[in-house]
């Protein structure tokens, strides 16, 4: 992942989560982190900041804009209405951010009365700043509404305030202007020159195609609406390629069954077939090498997976140490969009990452490809059965000496990891003690699914582990809602009772506690699925990029395989920002885990 250049105070705030020397630079850093992303950062700074800034309003809108983006949707919704204290009437930017509320209320229950709230919302607010955001976004929820007549007038309006604008220069401004134009003469009717002047948007986008899957989602809940959408404009805004190399070679680059310049002739001409704009791979075999060059070679993205720091990849040979094949290593490395790893703890001789390799590099294609509203076509240089490399299998470890040869043999596997805690435990008088230990724990474990292979707890805390993704998924899902959906006062416990969650996957090492005698879990990755659960927000479940890249390939073999049938529920992971974990323990990109009703296919070729 790219370093992300924040100024000097912004800086500081990340590195310490200290607050910034006015309120108007703590102000400003917030903005800035939110701008670049950083949801989480930008959270712990607001709060920290509101300690000493408490009548700010902007620094309260951050706060709900990040809450927002997290998934905290009641929060969210709390921190608005506590901006009553400091901001009796109400201006456009929180009006707007309680349109988005309600917004995204209304794409969670589907209720006509969440999108009229949504879309008074924003209508107050376009009224009191004649913002276009507003009046666009109070315009479509019209048309969602049942409101036609309004729609089409508030458009209109939006139309008008655009005709005595200039166009902003900034092409990422240029680009919501052009868009916002294009929807809004779609809802007064006037279809070619929605048309024209989404196809000029298209035309500056250049890699925004987060941008261009926002504007295509617009149009498909217009559609969803019952509004005639020109088939141009879903042409116009069609989702980029994205291609994903999985390769039978992964081990430390073995030999391709293909020479050098028939697989690269071959890899190019399926890069053009599929007009490429995104490209996924590992760079440990040939196969790889070549097909992140021709990617790159078209001007396109390139994002690389291996399985642990290519230092350690080198010191072990193969085609990363490789006369002449070094030097193309490190350059398709150097120019690449971002570089990930499965892990970055190496042990020599582990086998279980590479194992795994495939079937996450598809996860994180697929990531990417969901977000952008596409599907991944998949690649294989030598025409193997691809479902086949996607379908979960155990790993085959190898013997790992952890240390001198007088220490027992520990391997290390690939596992789906859970650390969950319950809020306000800490603050439990004495004498609910037994009612939590006995109440809470029995009702939890009553409504929750399979046992996993290993679940521990310790006062309020949970730890469990399963072999895949799917599973976890459930559990820790069921787990979220038994905890927050139950009336514990029946119970003898506090009303408001809430737990988080964090759910993670990597190779942990599995070995015989000698002072318990029963088999336990240890290493980096227990206490990395640790610290994200105790850097989430209550009544959330949040997923490391890791665990959402794993479920994502499990989901999509299954449904390839045709077994999706088989379970009653599929899930979807919403990236919602880098985390900084506690106790100095990194940057993590985070998800926010939830159900959703279906999964899309993939685009297979050999």
């Amino acid at each position: 992942m790219p370093p992300i250049a924040l100024s000097s105070s912004a800086n500081r705030a990340a590195q310490g989560n200290t607050v910034p020397g006015s309120q108007q630079e703590a102000e400003a850093a917030v903005r800035q982190m939110l701008d670049e992303g950083q949801t989480f950062l930008a959270h712990d700074l607001a709060r920290s900041a509101l300690l000493s800034y408490p009548d700010s309003v902007r620094l309260r809108q951050s706060l709900a804009l990040a809450l927002l983006r997290a998934g905290a949707l009641s929060d969210a919704k709390a921190t608005l209405r506590e901006m009553r204290s400091v901001q009796p009437e109400a201006d456009g930017e929180t009006l707007g951010l309680v349109g988005r509320v309600y917004k995204e209320q209304w794409k969670r229950s589907r209720a006509t009365n969440d999108a009229r709230r949504a879309r008074d919302a924003y209508r107050r607010g376009f009224e009191a700043t004649r913002s276009l955001w507003t009046g666009i976004n109070a315009a479509t929820l019209s048309w969602v509404a049942d409101e036609q007549s309004v729609a089409v007038a508030l458009a209109a309006q939006v139309l008008a305030i655009m005709e005595a604008e200039t166009p902003p220069d900034d092409p990422g401004d240029r680009y919501w202007w052009l868009a916002t134009r294009g929807e809004a003469l779609l809802l007064v009717g006037r279809a070619e020159e929605s048309v024209a002047a989404y196809q000029e948007a298209v035309a500056i986008a250049g890699r925004r195609h987060a941008s261009l899957a926002t504007s295509r989602a617009q149009l498909e809940m217009l559609t969803a609406h019952g509004f005639p959408i020109p088939r141009a404009l879903f042409d116009a805004l069609g989702p980029p390629s994205v291609v994903v190399l999985l390769s039978p070679n992964s081990r430390h680059g073995a030999p391709s069954s293909l020479d050098e310049a028939t697989l690269a002739g071959r890899l190019a001409a399926r890069l053009q077939a599929t007009d490429a704009r995104i490209g996924y791979s590992s760079a440990v075999s040939m196969d790889d090498i070549l097909f992140l060059e021709a990617v790159q070679q078209r001007g396109a993205e390139t994002h690389v997976l291996l399985p642990y720091p290519y230092e350690d990849l080198r010191r072990e040979g193969g085609i990363c140490s490789a006369p002449g094949w070094s030097v193309r290593f490190e350059r398709v490395i150097a120019a690449a969009d971002t570089v990930r790893y499965l892990t970055e703890e190496s042990v020599p001789g582990d086998n279980a990452v590479f194992d795994y390799l495939n079937g996450m590099l598809f996860g994180y294609a697929s990531l990417a490809a969901q977000s952008l509203r596409a599907v991944p076509t998949v690649l294989s240089p030598d025409g193997e059965r691809l479902p086949d490399l996607l379908t979960p299998r155990p790993p085959i470890p190898s013997d790992i000496v952890a240390g001198p040869v007088s220490l027992p043999t520990l391997r290390r596997q690939i596992k789906t990891l859970l650390f969950a805690d319950v809020v306000g435990y800490s603050k439990l008088e004495e004498n609910r003690m037994p009612a939590f230990m006995f109440n809470f724990l029995q009702r939890v474990a009553g409504h929750l699914p399979q046992r996993p292979r290993y679940v521990n707890t310790w006062g309020d805390a949970i730890f469990a582990i399963m072999d895949g993704a799917i599973p976890l998924a459930e559990y820790a899902l069921a787990l979220r809602d038994v905890v927050c959906l139950t009336d514990w006062t029946e119970f003898g416990l506090p009303k408001e009772m809430s737990v988080r969650i964090g759910v993670h996957a990597g190779p942990v090492f599995e070995g015989t506690d000698p002072l318990t005698g029963l088999i336990n879990y240890y290493g980096s990755h227990v206490n990395r699925a640790a610290r994200l659960e105790g850097a989430t927000l209550p009544g959330n479940v949040y997923a490391s990029e890791q665990f959402a890249a794993l479920l994502t390939a499990e989901q999509r073999a299954a449904w390839q395989t045709g077994s999706r049938g088989a379970r009653p529920s599929t899930f979807a992971c919403d990236y919602i920002g880098t985390l900084a974990l506690p106790k100095d323990f990194g940057m993590q990109p985070t998800y926010h885990l939830r159900r959703t009703e279906k999964m899309a296919g993939a685009t297979w070729t050999a």
